[in-house]
């Protein structure tokens, strides 16, 4: 089943519902390790690197934390990323790597934030100010 896609109109409860589903899902995400380098690649930790947000049984330095944590249904010796540090230049799937996880509340409040301020834009240029390819006139004691 696919969730609904994420609206700003959305049904209160269902929003809820599917950010509910996206922070449990927070704890698996790669997350990035160190800033970014000169030549435009960024390392990315697994969700089993220390600091731990998940125990896997494929990487056993995350055994290590409280069982506090939780575990995934892997079993011992099964390939996995969870405990892996990857690379990734700037032209590697630059869809994916976004500074907040798709779908999380602190991705939303951007991804508004950008419809909001076009329109204050768009308003300036018609409403407000007579803003022509190469000068700005302003009418009023403010300008």
């Amino acid at each position: 089943m696919t969730a609904p896609e994420i609206d700003a109109k959305m049904d209160v409860d269902v929003r809820a519902r599917l950010e509910r589903r996206h922070q449990a899902r927070q704890v698996n995400a790669f997350a990035p390790h160190g800033a970014r380098r000169p030549g435009g690649s960024r390392r990315y930790r697994g969700p089993a690197v220390p600091s731990v947000r998940v125990r896997c049984p494929s990487s056993p330095v995350s055994m290590r934390a409280p069982q506090s944590v939780p575990t995934t249904s892997r079993k011992p010796g099964t390939p996995c990323g969870c405990g892996r540090t990857i690379t990734l230049d700037d032209a590697d799937d630059p869809d994916m790597r976004m500074p907040f996880q798709h779908g999380t509340l602190a991705w939303e409040a951007p991804y508004h934030r950008r419809v909001g301020i076009e329109s204050l834009f768009a308003d300036l240029k018609k409403n407000r100010l007579g803003v022509h390819r190469g000068y700005f006139r302003g009418f009023g004691i403010r300008r």
